[in-house]
């Protein structure tokens, strides 16, 4: 969903509204600085242990806040795509997000969009707080889980499902759908998108003309 729907990472974006500045460091910068080569799916799982302890009312909270602000931003949604998930609803397609992102993010973007679900990264929660262990990833294989559970949930025709990515770590949700579309490659997205067939987003008038 972050920088195929919207031109942000989520993740990043609240991490910084949520717990502001320390001496000048923005908190997703210090982050990144213990990072190093970690792979993208132990790195998400290191990001939510950041949320340890915090009241899961007060993050949905603030989750809504930060949308009310950064949805105002320009260009703060990827406008072809938009228009890509709108032409999906005008067709009468159920629309999903699948997002490494968790709730807070996803909830009040979901509701903006009036999409028909959201599977994200589930966290587990004690006593309403965070304890910033993760019971489900949606990174890698969790978002080809997810697509899985969302065509089976709502008998879907697996023949008529799309898809849109534009990270490595798309490639199983990509590669579960009818029909999937490489958003905005990189070099490293051309090339999956050339050895595994998936075309690039055009944007044409394909959906209406169905």
């Amino acid at each position: 969903m972050d920088e195929t729907l919207v031109n942000l990472k989520t993740m990043q974006s609240f991490l910084n509204h949520y717990f502001g500045s320390d001496a000048g460091i923005r908190p997703w910068d210090r982050f990144q600085q213990g990072l190093g080569t970690t792979p993208r799916a132990d790195g998400n799982r290191r990001y939510y242990r950041l949320w340890k302890d915090e009241s899961l009312a007060d993050v949905e909270a603030a989750g809504r806040a930060w949308f009310a602000r950064v949805r105002h931003q320009p260009d703060f949604y990827v406008e072809e795509t938009l228009r890509r998930l709108e032409a999906h609803r005008r067709c009468g397609d159920l629309v999903f997000l699948i997002s490494g992102s968790f709730h807070p993010c996803l909830a009040p973007l979901a509701s903006a969009l009036k999409v028909d679900g959201v599977y994200g990264t589930i966290l587990q929660v004690s006593d309403g707080r965070l304890t910033g262990e993760v019971l489900v990833s949606r990174i890698g294989e969790g978002k080809r889980d997810a697509f899985t559970q969302a065509v089976s949930e709502h008998f879907i025709d697996p023949r008529r499902t799309w898809a849109y990515g534009d990270h490595p770590s798309d490639a199983p949700l990509l590669s579960s759908a009818r029909r999937p579309y490489v958003v905005r490659p990189d070099a490293t997205m051309r090339d999956m998108a050339r050895q595994h067939g998936w075309p690039t987003l055009t944007f044409c008038n394909d959906l209406e003309e169905r």
